[in-house]
């Protein structure tokens, strides 16, 4: 007969729970802090590192020189993060064969603003913990053929310390993606033996030993325990495996980067190079990057903004749909074709179907979604002209908004937050904003800005980032280029701007000279490695901060080619030494 693995537990041993005490105790932690080797995880077993060929890895991390004005280059601080709900799915898909949907997981559905890879966004609350108490039990639902499960991860079919032990460690090996401790041996074999005590088949106990698994910490979280002597450790092979695999591919390792870890040649720079270049050319690594450009463009917001049905007669939902389709095949052209990430700000190709085409004033539109040279197209420069990123970031009832488009190239495109418009500070200067928004009623957005940045308060926070938009006032909100908006002002493309990094002032005439200046501004070149880093390492990276900022500069300088592609940068962040270790806490 079946069992719910709570039911299992609670007519077995109390001990039993444990390996789920290990989900509760991190929720209520929150996972934000580094996750070190603690009493709690000793006793339920979570915590145990391997002792196999490919363990240790006490020594020191070699890092590059440091770059000009920096001291050092230090790696990231480890932390502890769960797993997002697509690396849940994709490992139990590539470990188990098992194919789940997030409602099939039972997983309610996440908002997350930004990075879905974030260790903040990631802590774990009341739902997670309830989906991940109940996932092992859908996973084994799905399992139909449980001998050929039980002979995959142990090759036996029968209770017995051998083959019980064999089946844990099997199983345990890919699940935590590391080899299972003694301790940990011997507590999921009590499952074994409270199910052969209630006379079920050796299969449908090690189901039992399956949802535990699923349920436990050290599948549900990525963890390098980090307590030592305050020196800088090496991540163990296991370690490095995981990095790699969860960074490239959004999944478990596979077998074949399981086994480099188990003889111990993922320390080896040449072996780590060899499986970073097959991963990177494996379609999972385009998937992950689809993902990141999703993120960090805001793309699954695009195609659902309302925009003015006056205004915008034109826009439906199926048009949103397309705006969306258009700028993530331009984004896989970066990729597929490796052209230079720099570029992604000045390309003079886009894709369109023929609606949009239309729409931005594409010579030939064509049925389907078509990829359009621009080389002749004055008006058109990468994704700055792209209805996904004009009309997220500006649409309003009446223009596009300076402000919002602003705001969106500050965050995403110079990863510097715009200061915050507090209530305070909005209550305290509301007669100003109601000022403001009356002026640009009749008469432009431009007129609007360099009225609120002529001094004053306004003006401290807003000349950061309203100069970034006025190249982009002659683009409405669905990327149409127009000389003059509705009330019949002239729309300018000249200003100038500041880098929060330098402070040197830059001038431009036109979207074309804007475009091209931002593409090569050392902010703007340092934005896009900390973007992919922060995705890929799940941290946010300050490049204003001196040790992020440094390790993001060697990071950009240890690319091989100043053309270098997205896929040149994936690899750059993962074969980073910095990526190998990180700095140990000492012990308290």
């Amino acid at each position: 007969m079946d069992l719910s693995v709570s039911s299992l537990f609670r007519r077995a041993r109390p001990a039993a729970y444990a390996t789920w005490f290990a989900v509760l105790s991190l929720a209520a932690q929150g996972c934000s802090a580094s996750a070190g080797t603690s009493d709690g995880d000793t006793d339920d077993g979570e915590g145990g590192q391997s002792g196999g060929s490919g363990g240790g890895g006490e020594g020191g991390i070699v890092v590059p020189p440091p770059p000009p004005g920096c001291d050092a280059v230090e790696p990231l601080a480890p932390t502890a993060r769960r797993l997002t709900q697509s690396e849940v799915i994709n490992s139990v898909r590539d470990v188990l064969g098992v194919v789940l949907t997030p409602q099939t997981a039972g997983f309610e559905k996440e908002t997350i603003t930004g990075f879905s890879t974030d260790v903040v966004a990631l802590i774990p609350n009341f739902e997670f913990v309830r989906s991940s108490v109940t996932l092992g039990e859908k996973v084994t639902a799905k399992l139909t053929d449980r001998a050929a499960f039980v002979q995959k991860f142990g090759g036996c079919n029968e209770y017995g310390e051998a083959c019980e032990t064999k089946f844990v460690k099997g199983l345990g090996l890919r699940l935590f993606r590391r080899p299972l401790a003694d301790e940990e041996v011997a507590r999921f074999r009590k499952i074994l033996a409270d199910a052969n005590q209630q006379k079920m088949p050796f299969a449908e106990g090690t189901s039992y030993v399956l949802q535990a698994m699923l349920g436990s910490a050290s599948f549900l979280y990525r963890m390098e325990p980090e307590v030592g002597d305050g020196s800088f450790r090496q991540l163990d092979d296991y370690q490095i495996a995981s990095r790699l695999s969860f960074a490239l591919w959004a999944t478990s390792p596979d077998d074949e980067l399981m086994n480099k870890a188990r003889e111990g040649k993922l320390k080896n720079a040449s072996e780590r190079e060899a499986q970073v270049e097959r991963m990177l050319n494996d379609n999972r690594a385009k998937e992950v990057f689809a993902r990141y450009a999703s993120d960090w463009l805001v793309l699954e917001q695009a195609g659902k903004i309302l925009y003015d049905e006056k205004m915008y007669p034109e826009y439906t939902p199926a048009l949103g749909a397309q705006i969306v389709e258009e700028t993530k095949a331009f984004i896989d052209a970066f990729w597929d074709e490796g052209l230079p990430h720099n570029e992604i700000y000045t390309a003079k190709f886009a894709f369109a179907d023929k609606k949009m085409a239309e729409i931005y004033g594409f010579e030939n539109p064509k049925e389907g979604l078509t990829r359009y040279d621009l080389s002749k197209d004055p008006h058109r420069f990468g994704l700055l002209t792209q209805a996904a990123i004009l009309g997220p970031s500006g649409v309003r009832s009446t223009e596009p908004g300076i402000v919002f488009r602003g705001q969106f190239i500050l965050k995403r495109f110079m990863c510097t937050e715009p200061p915050e418009l507090t209530q305070e500070l909005r209550e305290s200067l509301g007669d100003r904003i109601a000022e403001n928004l009356q002026v640009g009623e009749s008469k432009s957005q431009r007129f609007a800005a360099e009225a609120r940045n002529s001094g004053g308060t306004c003006a401290a926070c807003h000349s950061t980032f309203d100069p970034l938009a006025y190249a982009l006032e002659p683009y409405d909100s669905l990327g149409r280029h127009r000389e003059q908006d509705r009330f019949g002002n002239k729309l300018r493309t000249d200003g100038k701007f500041t880098s929060s990094l330098d402070s040197e002032e830059r001038s431009f005439a036109t979207t074309e000279e804007f475009a091209t200046t931002f593409a090569q501004l050392p902010q703007t070149r340092a934005c896009l490695v900390a973007n992919a880093l922060h995705f890929l390492a799940g941290q946010a990276i300050h490049i204003d901060d001196e040790k992020q900022g440094c390790l993001v500069e060697s990071i950009k300088n240890s690319m091989s080619k100043p053309d270098a592609s997205f896929k040149d940068l994936f690899r750059a962040i993962a074969l980073h030494p910095a990526n190998q270790g990180f700095k140990t806490l000492a012990a308290p």
